[in-house]
């Protein structure tokens, strides 16, 4: 709500810290500055990375931590709506680091200067969250990115969707977001047209 007050850049930065430093200790029964630079490390590896996933075993590998504690870090950073984890479609595991992972807050990308394919699909699934829908990964990604479906709907009610930019392709999905799009087009929904479930 402040975006209009000046200084967004700095503030979204400082909500950053304020969330690392403070929420997220907060909830956890230990927490120490190797866990603080490990959160730091995942939060610029997303703004960064072309794709929105994380490697396990490389981040427990390099930041000498358990796999216990980093699923931990990552669940408390989702409850704190820091991040978003977006899990396959049916994946019903506790501890995961999900199929793909986003800022809860898609302004995130733009501020730390991240991937713009990232920030358009944060937008989407923060969007269409916000408006009832389950958001999850599609199992094969060559034909979509995002499965969308209400609680206790049939399967066949499930929306299959593709994310991009104005020349996307449909893929084998039954829409396409196209962002820098104008107007709604046959199985084209431009992204500003998602802001009216919000």
């Amino acid at each position: 709500p402040f975006y209009s007050e000046g200084d967004f850049h700095d503030r979204m930065l400082s909500i950053l810290d304020k969330t690392l430093y403070s929420d997220i200790p907060f909830f956890l029964p230990s927490f120490s500055d190797g866990n603080l630079r490990l959160m730091k490390a995942i939060t610029g590896t997303l703004a960064n990375s072309s794709i929105p996933r994380l490697q396990v075993r490389s981040l427990c590998s390099d930041w000498s931590v358990g796999a216990d504690k980093l699923y931990q870090l990552l669940n408390v950073m989702e409850a704190v709506d820091l991040l978003r984890i977006i899990r396959k479609e049916h994946d019903t595991k506790v501890k995961t680091a999900g199929e793909k992972l986003f800022f809860s807050d898609p302004a995130f990308y733009t501020v730390l200067g991240g991937n713009i394919g990232n920030a358009r699909e944060a937008m989407v699934a923060m969007l269409c969250t916000a408006g009832g829908f389950l958001v999850e990964a599609v199992k094969d990604e060559t034909t979509g990115d995002f499965v969308l479906s209400k609680p206790f709907e049939a399967a066949s009610n499930h929306i299959k969707i593709e994310v991009g930019g104005s020349s996307k392709s449909l893929k084998k999905a039954d829409f396409v977001i196209r962002d820098d799009t104008d107007y709604p087009g046959d199985r084209t929904i431009p992204l500003w047209l998602l802001g009216m479930m919000y």
